[in-house]
């Protein structure tokens, strides 16, 4: 078969499996170390309903051309593929300033790393290229001077990883980032902010070819023991319930370009991206009677088990209607026993199962409805705009005070206008969520008179919303 109908069949493939009821999984690395090769471990995989499992795979710049833990993976392919599992290979650099210096050369070097990875391991058929590039643990520098410099870095070494893997075989799929769900902005950079940053690279590059068939995304609280799979997270941050803003957000970046974007319609038109959550977790507090099998102090907030057990469950339901997400990983399995990192899975340390373990297989066996749900499209305008105002002031004002908003960064440009005339404007830049007061001073006479303000988006400036409301001066 050809290579450009080989491409053109594994982009159909895609876009029929738009849609589809995701499939469960696990983001964890114990098969990988277990002396069988996680056969054990795959039988609970099958007893919950999981059917895909996340593995990392550091590649380490210092010795370029080796895979690490090269004996661990022969041992590990064939027991999930004997076991009926799925694995999805994650690629990243082991040091954050891997691609510090030397970038062309550097991420040539990793591109031909990913390529000989996928040549080794011809049964992994999804990789994902890169880890939380975003944050600066895992890509640095993030910021200069307060702009963005880790989402051009990240463009070079996807979309070169991106060519490598499709050179190898066009149907393998390429997951892209998995993005970080917060950041300060300082040190890291938010996702949508990241996002935006990642489409000015593309754009500026001249590249036609797209960087990623689907963008990974984890998925964690701020405070494991207050917030859940309901709460919302305030623009640039992002949650379970936020998932729309990451799909505006790549709608801003790609619309336009080679970059397939998220489905809007009931039946995938063409190529379409879907969204991979490959880390999801909730930590909870360990049982007292176990605190002997785990070591060193916990470091963030945690919640119960059972509560963990409920947000899982319903983590599980909600994401399958949601057409654009095609897998929901929970990061672990089972605890890792240092409490400095995560104690977030369906067992505990020593392999005991937490409600979460028939809490997550009930869910999962159990589909839910999905009628009437409404899916995503994306916004034309801002986000949530507002504008406002007294609806009437006195002749002795001199003016009168508005204040815009909206749900994300905007340039408000805002008038008062009477009989077609503009007798004041002012222009500000206003912050998400924040009600700035802006003063249009003008000489008034009692009668009716309009305010208009318009709402740019910083990050999007496409998109515009005008909105007006009428004034009464007395």
């Amino acid at each position: 078969m050809a290579r450009s109908l080989l491409i053109v069949v594994a982009a159909l493939c895609a876009a029929a499996s738009a849609g589809a009821a995701p499939k469960y999984g696990v983001a964890e690395d114990a098969p990988k170390y277990a002396d069988d090769g996680g056969r054990a471990l795959f039988r609970d995989f099958h007893t919950i309903g999981l059917t895909v499992d996340r593995v990392t795979v550091q590649w380490d710049q210092t010795n370029p051309d080796v895979i690490p833990e090269r004996a661990f993976l022969d041992r590990l392919v064939p027991a999930a593929a004997s076991s009926g599992i799925e694995l999805v290979f994650q690629i990243f650099p082991k040091q954050p300033r891997a691609f510090q210096t030397d970038v062309e050369e550097r991420t040539d070097e990793f591109a031909a790393f990913v390529k000989r990875v996928a040549v080794a391991f011809p049964e992994v058929r999804r990789f994902i290229v890169l880890n939380e590039p975003n944050e600066l643990y895992f890509l640095s520098p993030q910021l200069a001077r307060g702009r963005n410099v880790s989402a051009p870095v990240a463009l070079k070494a996807l979309a070169k990883s991106y060519d490598a893997l499709k050179g190898v075989d066009p149907g393998i799929e390429v997951i892209g980032l998995s993005l970080s769900p917060e950041a300060n902005d300082r040190t890291s950079t938010s996702p949508v902010r990241f996002l935006a940053a990642l489409g000015r690279a593309y754009r500026a590059s001249g590249r036609t070819r797209p960087l990623m068939d689907s963008l990974g995304l984890h998925l964690y609280p701020k405070d494991a023991a207050r917030q859940d799979e309901t709460t919302r997270y305030q623009w640039p941050q992002t949650g379970p319930k936020d998932l729309g803003r990451i799909k505006q957000a790549f709608h801003d970046a790609f619309a336009g370009t080679g970059q397939p974007l998220f489905q809007e319609t009931p039946e995938a038109v063409g190529p379409v991206a879907s969204l991979v959550l490959d880390e999801l977790g909730w930590q909870v507090r360990v049982l007292p009677s176990l605190r002997g099998l785990y070591t060193a102090r916990e470091n963030t907030t945690v919640t119960t088990e059972a509560r963990q057990a409920d947000v899982y469950a319903s983590l599980v339901r909600n994401l399958a209607c949601d057409q654009a997400v095609s897998d929901v990983l929970l990061f672990h399995l089972i605890d890792e026993s240092d409490l400095r990192r995560f104690q977030s899975g369906l067992e505990r340390v020593n392999g005991a199962r937490r409600p979460s373990f028939a809490a997550v297989q009930a869910a999962i066996r159990k589909p839910p409805s999905c009628a009437g749900v409404a899916q995503w499209h994306h916004l034309k305008g801002v986000a949530e705009p507002r504008l406002g105002a007294r609806p009437s002031v006195r002749v002795s004002n001199g003016g009168v005070r508005v204040r815009p908003s909206a749900a994300e960064d905007v340039t408000a440009r805002v008038s008062l206008v009477r009989d077609g005339d503009v007798l004041s404007t002012r222009s500000l830049a206003v912050p998400a969520y924040r009600r700035p007061p802006i003063f249009l001073a003008a000489q008034l006479s009692p009668g009716s008179y309009t305010i208009v303000a318009r709402l740019t988006a910083v990050l999007a400036p496409s998109r515009v919303s005008t909105i007006s409301r009428p004034l009464l001066v007395r």
